[in-house]
């Protein structure tokens, strides 16, 4: 589902009119939240507009400047504003666009421009995974915490251990993991959430992968002559899964002894021909015995135990056979991708949750 959508428009294209333009410039980098029914919440002076959490309630908006250019920026999860709830939603992004243009038209007491003339700076886009129980979930997310791969880094704030972050600063592409339940409960007691007390049991089992995708990769997407009401939802479903794929991996490896198998059976390039063939028994073998040394001793110690080339290679050879980044950054296999999520099996509807229970 796509959890919140960041539009904007420039103040000056026909459509805002005058009366509405000078308005809006009366209240520059101050963030206007209102609820589904355009009554004003709360108003606050803010610097970055995306620093706004995608649980917000209501509708948002800003008037900023680029120093080039003055912009109207809308926000919202689209879920809240249809559903009273950011739970489960839609994943159609035009859809989504249309919600929020039409609570932001009923917050500005104006008619606003329709889909097309808006541009957007922010999506992000979620799967919920439902697990056996509530410590489960917790236990996902202490594993997700030492789960590091090429660029990305994990970290926590001061959250209980109920989320797990990677990238946060990023305005291109980030992550986060959180439990569903806590912070459903947080948003309940300064809000009214529709939700039901069977619901909220279901959500204290789900844990939810939130990706994002910010200004600077729709900057060069528009760049690139693509227009984001033509993404579909196969192509934000591919976002989600080429941000937390690789940490899961490709195949459910259960216990150790598949992996040698796996790697057997793999092929490589041949170095002259560049042609794909059978991998030796040798490389199987020591690639099998670097992550032997990983299960043994950790990863940052078996990584500094051999050359960097021998280690990348090796590495390299492991995601072949199967293992993620979490595989490999924690040395457990069967607690976590055995038991608790498959990262092409998410839950998309309350309907869902009754199925996989």
């Amino acid at each position: 589902m796509i959890d919140w959508l960041t539009l904007r428009i420039p103040l000056d294209v026909s459509g805002l009119g005058p009366e509405l333009s000078k308005r809006l410039r009366e209240s520059m980098n101050t963030v206007h939240c209102f609820d589904p029914e355009g009554v004003e919440m709360w108003r606050k002076a803010v610097v970055d507009f995306d620093s706004l959490r995608s649980d917000t309630p209501g509708i948002c908006w800003m008037t900023h400047s680029d120093g080039v250019q003055t912009w109207l920026a809308i926000g919202a999860s689209p879920a809240s504003l249809e559903h009273g709830c950011n739970v489960f939603g839609s994943d159609d992004i035009v859809h989504c666009a249309r919600v929020i243009i039409e609570h932001a038209s009923k917050a500005l007491r104006a008619a606003l421009p329709m889909v097309r003339a808006w541009t957007v700076r922010r999506i992000d886009i979620t799967e919920n995974y439902l697990l056996p129980t509530a410590d489960a979930v917790k236990h996902a997310l202490r594993v997700l915490l030492q789960t590091d791969g090429g660029h990305r880094r994990a970290s926590s704030p001061k959250s209980g251990g109920d989320s797990v972050y990677w990238n946060p600063k990023s305005v291109r592409s980030k992550g986060k993991a959180y439990h569903k339940g806590p912070q459903l409960r947080a948003l309940m007691r300064k809000t009214s959430v529709a939700i039901s007390d069977a619901q909220l049991e279901i959500a204290d089992r789900m844990l939810r992968l939130e990706h994002t995708r910010g200004a600077q990769f729709f900057r060069d997407f528009e760049k690139a002559g693509r227009h984001w009401f033509d993404l579909s939802i196969e192509d934000l479903r591919k976002f989600h899964t080429d941000f937390f794929g690789r940490m899961f991996g490709e195949v459910e490896v259960k216990d150790m002894s598949d992996v040698l198998p796996r790697l057997q059976a793999l092929q490589v390039s041949h170095a002259k021909t560049g042609h794909l063939v059978p991998i030796s028994e040798g490389q199987a073998l020591a690639a099998f015995r670097t992550w032997s040394v990983i299960k043994s001793v950790g990863l940052q110690q078996a990584k500094e135990s051999m050359p960097r080339a021998t280690w990348f290679r090796h590495v390299k050879l492991l995601r072949d056979a199967g293992l993620g980044d979490m595989d490999i950054s924690t040395a457990e296999i069967v607690p976590f991708r055995r038991h608790v999520v498959v990262i092409d099996d998410p839950v998309r509807s309350w309907a869902d949750c009754k199925v996989a229970a």
